[in-house]
């Protein structure tokens, strides 16, 4: 990844490296002016090998989606641009770690997160959905984005207590679509039933990911097991899975219900939104105070991380339907 280094795109000239990712790697840009006028930035560039063009349809895609995004809870869009074809986009620079290495480090530490961080983690996360999912066009129609990839791997939490979406690669406006015939983009850890079949989705399909990424927080596994990912998606498409109440029993029944409803197979049986999931979740009782909790279990995964332990990379699904 050390090409970029040193090199300008647009205003900002990388500085360090922070990863990689399905189809882009990311720096840390830095951008000054007069009178010791510095910003920092993440600086997203298109790998070098994505000569697909439809790999550039979908990183100016995801530009186009985060401009239309201004929310706490969603990493926002500064700039985008294309130097000499190599297509870049500036993102506020989130100074945290994502939810895959707060796990890694609980998980080290021989602990889970405490079920009053996990609830207050979802109720971050939900009002980011919720305002993606409500957004419209310019001409005033709905916009119907759906992220289509929300995995802990997709959520910052910074040093301040901030849990904020991020990575819109493959989400939709106007509802998704296959990438190529017979192909689904996604992790199949994480993606519900309808989307690993094929099917047109809305914002409940990303629900179900929220709903398999509070199961890991609470259990520290996840809830559709299987030796190959068409095996985990023909669990999750059947709803066979593991359950809460063996894996972590001291979990409060209300919170129980709530991942239980977010992983129901069939969408029609979720929550109709995010905003709904946001009532149930506004039963619980989540002092101010927690975000500095979580912001110091953000800080002790960055000091504990030496090389970050990357997720699993996205990759193409066939599409699976249950027989």
């Amino acid at each position: 990844m050390t090409p970029a280094l040193g090199r300008t795109y647009g205003p900002y000239l990388v500085t360090s490296a922070l990863g990689r990712g399905g189809m882009g790697e990311t720096y840390v840009g830095e951008r000054t002016g007069p009178g010791g006028f510095t910003q920092r930035v993440c600086l997203k560039r298109l790998r070098a090998d994505a000569g697909d063009a439809s790999w550039v349809r979908m990183f100016q895609t995801e530009a186009r989606l985060v401009a239309m995004l201004a929310h706490p809870n969603v990493v926002s869009l500064v700039d985008f641009g294309a130097e000499k074809d190599e297509w870049w986009m500036a993102l506020a620079l989130v100074e945290g770690v994502d939810l895959r290495a707060m796990l890694t480090s609980a998980q080290h530490a021989g602990e889970r997160l405490p079920i009053e961080l996990v609830v207050l983690v979802a109720i971050e996360i939900a009002k980011g959905l919720a305002h993606a999912h409500s957004r419209r066009l310019p001409d005033g129609a709905p916009a119907h984005i759906v992220h289509r990839d929300l995995s802990p791997g997709n959520v910052m939490v910074s040093t301040d207590g901030a849990v904020l979406l991020t990575d819109f690669g493959i989400a939709k406006v106007a509802h998704g679509e296959r990438t190529r015939t017979g192909v689904i983009k996604g992790k199949a850890d994480y993606m519900s039933p309808e989307h690993a079949s094929g099917e047109v989705l809305d914002g409940r399909a990303d629900l179900f990911s929220l709903g398999v990424v509070l199961f890991e927080l609470l259990t520290g596994t996840r809830p559709f097991l299987g030796a190959t990912d068409i095996a985990k998606t023909l669990s999750a498409i059947r709803g066979k899975r593991a359950r809460i109440e063996q894996l972590a029993p001291e979990t409060p029944g209300a919170l129980v219900a709530i991942v239980d409803r977010l992983l129901e197979p069939t969408r029609e049986r979720r929550y109709d939104d995010a905003r709904a999931l946001l009532d149930d979740l506004g039963r619980f009782h989540v002092r101010p105070s927690l975000v500095f909790a979580l912001g110091e279990r953000a800080m002790r995964a960055m000091q504990e991380r030496g090389t970050p332990e990357p997720e699993r990379t996205r990759t193409d699904v066939p599409t699976t339907r249950p027989r």
